[in-house]
């Protein structure tokens, strides 16, 4: 197996670009599954009454528009090559207050919600 360039990496997740446009990514996804809504062998939404792919999707956007403010800010994305540990968690709150972001009771019960499902897969 080829071994990625540290150098790549460390390019790549210190872009705060990079971070914004995968979120992008995410929420064309989960806007797509959502609209759809048909998956093979009859499985939907409706059918089962679980939109957990789609909250996962937005999840993840969320958490990577967090991180892209983050390091637009100067936190350091990487350390030793590897994403530092602060970006390695899901805490979606602690991100939203670190990045100095205004947050009524509402928007924290959301991050703490994404969280979740972020942390349950």
């Amino acid at each position: 197996m080829a071994r990625r360039s540290v150098s790549r990496f460390d390019a790549l997740v210190s872009s705060p670009l990079a971070w914004q446009q995968t979120a992008a990514t995410y929420v064309a996804a989960g806007t797509y599954l959502y609209r759809v809504d048909r998956l093979d062998a009859g499985f939907s939404t409706r059918a089962t009454g679980s939109n957990w792919p789609v909250m996962l999707l937005y999840a993840t956007a969320a958490e990577n528009l967090l991180k892209a403010v983050l390091i637009a800010q100067g936190e350091p994305a990487t350390v030793g090559g590897k994403l530092s540990p602060y970006l390695a968690s899901h805490n979606l709150l602690r991100y939203a207050i670190d990045a100095n972001l205004v947050l009524t009771e509402a928007r924290k019960a959301l991050l703490t919600k994404l969280q979740h499902v972020l942390e349950a897969g």
